[in-house]
């Protein structure tokens, strides 16, 4: 079997305490020193995670969701009525937050655990939603097509949604315009790219 290692900010994040507002999920200690990056999840988002759970059409598909965050998504997901709906999940503090504030907790079957440890003893998925924090994008997007059945869909929340014009990867790109709230005040306006993978015969998600 496919061991995937972890990354050092990936154990590093697990132990850094969380703050939870009705807008966002902040890092205690990075509030202090660098506010704008302290974030983990914030609520300005939902709109275009909105766009992003209808393109990945999840109704009557098995989906997979990794990283809960504040809910956000995973609320979407369970209103538009999947088959089943796993969530992988590697902060205490979030697992914790979502078992004691998600309506629907029954459900779901939340995995507390690194997606790296679990992974690869899963089966395959239609709908894939990869929206952890701090984590190794590269190593997942490697298993993508491992994971994802024919016909499946693939979206994923990325640094390059914001600051990029081309995408790395073999996706769609839907132009979607936001305005962004930062933790310590202010507002911009933003054109983030939802990016669609769409898996079918002999395509493969990274780029030769």
């Amino acid at each position: 079997m496919l061991v995937i290692p972890l990354k050092k900010m990936s154990v590093d994040f697990v132990k850094e305490p969380l703050i939870f507002t009705e807008d966002r999920i902040l890092m205690r200690r990075w509030l202090i020193k660098a506010p704008r990056n302290s974030a983990v999840m914030e609520r300005w988002e939902t709109p275009m995670l909105q766009r992003q759970i209808d393109l990945l059409d999840v109704k009557d598909k098995d989906v997979l969701e990794i990283g809960f965050g504040m809910g956000i998504t995973a609320r979407m997901i369970q209103k538009a009525e999947p088959k089943s709906h796993t969530i992988i999940e590697c902060h205490p503090q979030v697992i914790n937050y979502a078992k004691s504030t998600f309506p629907y907790i029954d459900k779901i079957n939340l995995v507390g655990n690194f997606w790296q440890n679990v992974i690869m003893s899963m089966g395959k998925f239609d709908r894939i939603f990869f929206d952890p924090h701090m984590d190794d994008y590269d190593a997942f997007f490697q298993i993508v097509d491992m994971k994802l059945r024919e016909d499946g869909i693939f979206s994923y929340f990325h640094w390059e949604n914001f600051h990029k014009d081309k995408s790395f990867y073999n996706v769609e790109r839907e132009p979607f315009e936001i305005t962004k709230d930062f933790v310590n005040g202010g507002q911009k306006n933003i054109v983030a790219q939802i990016p669609i993978y769409r898996k079918s015969l002999g395509s493969t998600f990274l780029k030769n």
